[in-house]
C-alpha cells in the first residue's frame, strides 16, 4: 500500500490511527469501554478485516474513507479557526479599545489615534469581535448594529417658497453653479421633542468634513437669519464670504427667507453679494447626504425624542468640538478641525468657539454633557 500510494508506512499508520473511530459494544445492556483488543495496538490498528468482529465483545475500531475524510476536514478547520493571540495579548487589546468604545467612538478612530497600541489591522479586530473572542460585541460598535427602519408616513406640507424665490436657486442650478470639489455649506435643522421651542441649526462643509451650528430659540425663518447675521458679524464680511460662498438648504419653513442674506450692506452703504443660496428638491435628503450622515453623530449624544430645552450654545460648542475631533477615513485620516484650520484659519474656529479635542479624549455619547451639567 505504501509503495502504491508513494507514502511512507508511518504516514499510513498515522492516517489510520488519527482518522479511525471507536465503536462500543453492548453486553447485557452495559457499554463496554474498559476492554480493548490487543490487536489494535499493532498494524492494521482497526477491526475492518478481523474474523472475530461478529461476536467480539471488546471495543472495536473501524476505518471508513468517508468518515475519515470528514474527521480530517473538521480537524483542519478547527486548527485554522479562532485566534492565535494569547490571553495576555487579548487583555491588552481589550484595554486599548475599552475607553474609546465607552466614549462612543468608531473602531477606525480608536485604532488610527492609537496606532502604537495595535499590532492587528482593523479588519482582524472586527473579526475577533464578530467571533466573540473579545468581551466587546457588535452592539458596542456605534455603526455596526442596524435596525429595520419603520415605514414612515410623511405628512407633506405645502411649498412655502414663492416661485420667484426658486428662480435660479433650484438644485439643478446649484449643480451648474458649483463644480465638483468646490467649497460650499450645507444647512439643516435638528429637532428634539415636537413641543420644544429650541432647535439646532447645523452647518456642514462637506469638502473638509467640518460641522458646527447654533441654537435657534424660536421656530421660523427669523431666528435662523439672525443666527447667520450674528456669525457674519463675528467673522467679518471678507471671511464670511470665504466661509459661505454658497449655501445649500432644504425647503423647510425655517429657510424660506434665507435668500435675503445673499446681499449685505457694507460700511459705505454699498450692497455686496457675499453668498449664493440654493434649495434642494423636496424630500430628497440625499442631496445633502454629508450633513444627514453627520446628524447621526449628533444623535449619539442627543438621541431622538430628547428635549432640547436644557441646551445652551455652550453645549453645542462642546458637542461640535468633539464631533470635529473624529478622525475621518474619507479625508485621509484627518479630523474636521485640522482641515478647517488649514483651509479657513484659526480665526474662524475661534470666532465660532470650536476648540481642539485630542483623538483619545473625544466622547460621542450621552456622557459628554455630564461635567457641563455639574458645572451648571
Amino acid at each position: 500500500m505504501a509503495n502504491h500510494l508513494r507514502f511512507s508506512r508511518q504516514s499510513i499508520y498515522r492516517e489510520i490511527i488519527n482518522n479511525s473511530f471507536l465503536k462500543q459494544t453492548r453486553q447485557f445492556n452495559v457499554v463496554r469501554t474498559d476492554v480493548t483488543c490487543e490487536q489494535l495496538l499493532k498494524y492494521p490498528f482497526v477491526c475492518n478485516e478481523c474474523k472475530k468482529k461478529q461476536y467480539c465483545t471488546k471495543v472495536k475500531r473501524y476505518y471508513h474513507a468517508e468518515q475519515a475524510h470528514e474527521k480530517a476536514t473538521l480537524r483542519l478547520s478547527k486548527s485554522r479557526s479562532g485566534t492565535r493571540l494569547t490571553k495576555g495579548e487579548i487583555l491588552v487589546l481589550e484595554e486599548a479599545l475599552e475607553k474609546g468604545l465607552n466614549n462612543g467612538l468608531s473602531l477606525h478612530h480608536i485604532m488610527t489615534a492609537n496606532k502604537e497600541k495595535f499590532t492587528l489591522c482593523e479588519r482582524s479586530v472586527r473579526n475577533l469581535i464578530n467571533r466573540g473572542e473579545l468581551k466587546f460585541r457588535n452592539i458596542d460598535l456605534p455603526m455596526t448594529v442596524r435596525f429595520n427602519k419603520p415605514i414612515k408616513q410623511y405628512n407633506y406640507r405645502k411649498n412655502t417658497h414663492m416661485p420667484e424665490v426658486l428662480l435660479g436657486r433650484t438644485y439643478a442650478d446649484f449643480r451648474d453653479y458649483v463644480s465638483y470639489g468646490n467649497h460650499y455649506a450645507q444647512i439643516d435643522s435638528v429637532i428634539g421633542k415636537q413641543s420644544d421651542k429650541k432647535t439646532i441649526i447645523t452647518i456642514m462643509f462637506p469638502t473638509i468634513s467640518f460641522i458646527f451650528g447654533f441654537l435657534s430659540t424660536e421656530k421660523g425663518w427669523l431666528s435662523v437669519n439672525n443666527g447667520l447675521i450674528d456669525i457674519a458679524s463675528k467673522l467679518g464680511l471678507p471671511l464670511y464670504s470665504k466661509v459661505f460662498p454658497v449655501i445649500l438648504s432644504d425647503r423647510g419653513i425655517e429657510f424660506n427667507r434665507l435668500y435675503l442674506l445673499e446681499n449685505f450692506v457694507d460700511d459705505n452703504g454699498l450692497v455686496d453679494e457675499v453668498t449664493k443660496v440654493f434649495y434642494c428638491d423636496p424630500y430628497t435628503s440625499n442631496q445633502r447626504a454629508e450633513l444627514e450622515s453627520n446628524h447621526r453623530l449628533i444623535r449619539r449624544i442627543l438621541p431622538k425624542k430628547t428635549s432640547f430645552e436644557f441646551l445652551t450654545q455652550e453645549h453645542l460648542d462642546l458637542m461640535f468640538s468633539h464631533i470635529n475631533g473624529l478622525i475621518r477615513p474619507n479625508q485621509n485620516d484627518k479630523t474636521g478641525y485640522e482641515l478647517a484650520k488649514a483651509y479657513l484659519g484659526l480665526d474662524f474656529l475661534n470666532a465660532i468657539n470650536i476648540s481642539y479635542v485630542a483623538p483619545n479624549d473625544v466622547i460621542l455619547n450621552r456622557s459628554l454633557f455630564n461635567n457641563l451639567k455639574k458645572n451648571d
